[in-house]
């Protein structure tokens, strides 16, 4: 399954590392009802699960077993839902700054309206997810003489991992326009507001880059089956587990509570559930 033995005191620290982040967003959604924020907590449930397997791999000798398995699954799937939260935080922040007028088709304003936005995107990264999970099924069972099944399972997952990257790209199109339109709306939007929901646009950008990295990184890893990024565990550690670790953090700490109102860290938010006049009293735009 590894080209190597797990670093038995890293795996612990990752351990305890990601134990702290679930419970620290756990503490948030509870605290502030950010229900937006599920996938996120998801995901770092199951990176603690994936460190704990491989904290126990790390002392087994059975390189094809459960813990090894496991470990291998969780660890590559869990960032999907981390993007998954971004991608659902900058559609909210679309829907909550753009003018009313400005949420349609007919206004060519944004190339997707609000209410689209966050469904599309969501929608793309969720397949990513599948089709990742799949491949990862398929190249964790596979035995040491089964090398065809082996190569399916990279492939497969490659293509999933592919599908995430267009999806960013995607995001990076959509991101880039809505910055450029949104100068327009500055009689709209107020001053104060005005730094506050361009500060979260660069969160979600930032998060989704370290995230894209660590999704590179994945791609060359599953390139060739023993080559220098796979064999080598230092690199999971700076391009895989770090990566998680940051956007994770950063996203605690600047997390969409401080800046969208409560209506908008629900699971699912209706495009009309806010009118100009009751974004303005939330304090998003004066």
């Amino acid at each position: 399954m590894l080209a190597y033995t797990p670093n038995f005191p890293l795996s612990i620290i990752a351990t305890i590392a990601c134990t702290g982040v679930s419970a620290a967003y756990g503490w948030l959604l509870v605290r502030y009802r950010a229900w937006l924020l599920w996938s996120v907590l998801a995901g770092s449930l199951l990176e603690t699960t994936g460190f704990i397997a491989r904290t126990i791999a790390a002392r087994s000798s059975n390189d094809g077993g459960a813990v090894h398995r496991v470990q291998f699954i969780l660890l590559l799937i869990a960032p999907t839902l981390l993007s998954t939260t971004f991608l659902s935080m900058y559609a909210r922040i679309v829907l909550c700054v753009s003018p009313e007028p400005q949420r349609t088709f007919r206004s060519r304003a944004l190339w997707l309206p609000p209410k689209y936005t966050e469904s599309f995107l969501v929608a793309f990264n969720i397949l990513s997810l599948a089709v990742q999970t799949i491949g990862a099924v398929v190249f964790a069972g596979a035995g040491p003489t089964e090398k065809q099944r082996n190569e399916n399972g990279r492939g497969i997952i490659q293509g999933g991992l592919v599908i995430q990257i267009l999806c960013f790209a995607l995001f990076a199109v959509f991101w880039v326009r809505f910055m450029v339109v949104a100068k327009r709306w500055k009689g709209d939007v107020g001053s104060r507001a005005e730094g506050r929901w361009r500060q979260l646009c660069a969160v979600v950008f930032g998060g989704l880059v370290i995230v894209q990295i660590r999704t590179i990184f994945r791609l060359f890893e599953f390139d060739d089956s023993r080559n220098y990024v796979s064999s080598h565990e230092w690199v999971f550690w700076v391009f895989d587990a770090l990566p998680v670790l940051v956007a994770c953090v950063g996203l605690f700490v600047f997390h969409p509570a401080r800046y969208l109102p409560i209506e908008f860290l629900k699971i699912w938010v209706r495009s009309n559930s806010l009118s100009d006049a009751e974004r303005e009293a939330s304090g998003i735009i004066l």
